[in-house]
């Protein structure tokens, strides 16, 4: 993983996930790519000048984000050759997507609040869309993660084989902390998780893999997959839970992204996720779109 992706609107927790993020680089060796979107009406960037007079608050912001950008750079000159700050037109998600494919990065480092309640029913939170979407793996933080303190991740997952090569990048990164993987296999109480069991789990293949770290095995009973994972990751005092999902369109596997979305908007955990769902063809439009500003 040589380039990192952090989407900002400077918040709090989005600063939190920057501070994260130049920590990880650090370890990996990696640029630091920070990345702000600016709302603005469709076709802005085509449309003539006297059009664009009537939305000034969308050129105060554009100024607004550029001074931003100027200043993490300055707050952080001991870093500076290694982070890149781009600036774009659009929706995050989309704005994402193509940077993502653009530069190529390998890791998507997120702050987010989370989301309860009747806002995650009907809007969600924007980490739980960029998961959900998004062809690299994304690290999701409610707060700042130090890489000294990644003794212990916990990969929970279905342990079919299309899990594998995520599990493989997994092992990858838990290697550069010298982590202790804790593989998780829950069993759910429900009915209805009991009739999706359809995957045969291989935890002996997943373990094998892991020969490079300490590695526990653990089967955990609970209501549902996603209490399971968050009792298991409390009661072992993790420092990360890891999982791989399959989409939406999986209805039948064990691990959707309804369980992985549940866990980024409550999990007060870091998250670390992995979408096998995207295709190489995933998201391909015209680069000339809303490109992102250096």
């Amino acid at each position: 993983m040589k380039k990192i992706l952090v989407p900002t609107d400077f918040s709090p927790v989005a600063i939190e996930a920057f501070e994260t993020a130049l920590a990880l680089a650090a370890r990996m060796q990696a640029e630091v790519h920070v990345l702000s979107c600016i709302a603005a009406p469709a076709g802005w960037e085509n449309m003539p000048e006297e059009k664009r007079s009537g939305f000034p608050e969308v050129t105060t912001m554009a100024y607004e984000v550029q001074a931003e950008l100027r200043q993490l750079l300055t707050t952080h000159k001991n870093h500076e050759e290694g982070i890149i700050t781009s600036f774009a037109y659009g929706s995050l998600t989309d704005v994402m997507l193509r940077y993502v494919d653009r530069e190529g990065i390998d890791l998507v480092v997120m702050g987010s609040k989370g989301a309860f309640g009747l806002r995650e029913h009907l809007v969600g939170s924007n980490a739980q869309h960029v998961v959900n979407r998004m062809p690299c793996p994304v690290l999701v933080l409610k707060k700042r993660l130090h890489p000294d303190h990644l003794q212990h991740i916990v990969f929970a997952s279905d342990f079919g084989p299309a899990s594998m090569p995520s599990f493989r990048e997994l092992i990858e990164f838990a290697t550069l902390f010298d982590s202790h993987m804790h593989l998780l296999h829950v069993k759910a109480i429900e009915h209805e998780y009991q009739q999706e069991a359809e995957v045969q789990p291989d935890i002996a293949a997943f373990q094998r893999m892991c020969w490079r770290l300490p590695c526990t095995v653990h089967e955990f009973g609970d209501i549902n997959v996603e209490l399971g994972i968050t009792h298991f990751a409390t009661d072992t005092l993790a420092d990360l839970v890891a999982v791989v999902h399959h989409g939406l369109t999986h209805k039948k596997k064990a691990f959707t992204s309804t369980i992985t979305e549940s866990l980024v908007n409550h999990l007060e955990l870091p998250v670390l996720t992995f979408n096998t769902l995207v295709e190489n063809s995933w998201y391909r439009v015209s680069l000339q779109e809303a490109e992102p500003k250096a």
